[in-house]
């Protein structure tokens, strides 16, 4: 069973990254977004100010760089990367405020699509895309305001195609409260993106269903995690 699946994951990964999948993934990129979803949560200034400085402080670890974010830096585990790929921080940049903190959004942003913007394990997982387009589009008014018409078209299209692949995998791709946090950010991107709500309505169709089966009678999620339980709420809260 085990060999199964390790081969059925490099299978699947061949097809992710080859030249074919990807260019299945380009469309028309929208001109604009059909709305704004705002971010629900307010951001952390001073963790904003840490990581405006160089300094990023992801998943309880500490990392530093002088030239922007360490997409993969050799010695941070796997859920510091989840967490700087989910660009859940964006928020604390915002938190901070004025122009340098809006730049910081836009370079993090450009910099990722240009060195991650294709497939690739874990930074293409479904619920690290879920939350990366919430993230993304709960922070888009403030990161497309005064932005050069480049980054405006690189963003909606890095949305799209992002949202293409996750309307493929998010329902099986993950399980527990990762595959919601997949749902949940399909439906964001489904309804922000214009033409793409038959998308949003898969995904609300296939999240109720995931609700009814993650969520017990006594309100509590099916993992008993107290962690797992937030981010579901969270989650959903978005």
């Amino acid at each position: 069973m085990r060999g199964r699946l390790r081969r059925g994951g490099r299978l699947r990964n061949l097809l992710y990254g080859s030249a074919l999948y990807r260019a299945s993934l380009r469309g028309r990129a929208p001109a604009r977004l059909a709305r704004a979803p705002a971010d629900p949560w307010t951001g952390d200034a001073e963790r904003g100010r840490l990581i405006l400085s160089g300094h990023y402080p992801f998943a309880g670890e500490a990392v530093s760089a002088s030239d922007g974010v360490p997409w993969h830096p050799a010695a941070a585990s796997r859920a510091w990367i989840v967490e700087a790929h989910g660009f859940g921080w964006l928020r604390d940049l915002a938190a901070v405020g004025g122009e340098d903190a809006r730049a910081a959004m836009r370079a993090a942003i450009a910099d990722w699509i240009e060195r991650c913007g294709n497939w690739r394990p874990t930074v293409w997982r479904a619920d690290v895309i879920g939350r990366r387009l919430a993230a993304w589009l709960g922070q888009a008014e403030v990161v497309m305001e005064g932005a050069e018409p480049a980054f405006q078209r690189a963003f909606l299209a890095s949305l799209a195609a992002q949202l293409r692949h996750l309307s493929r995998v998010a329902a099986t791709d993950v399980d527990g409260e990762a595959r919601i946090a997949a749902l949940a950010g399909q439906v964001i991107a489904g309804l922000a993106l214009p033409g793409e709500t038959r998308r949003a309505a898969q995904g609300l169709k296939t999240l109720g269903q995931e609700l009814g089966r993650q969520i017990l009678a006594d309100g509590g999620q099916i993992e008993r995690s107290p962690a797992a339980q937030f981010r579901v709420f969270r989650d959903l809260v978005a």
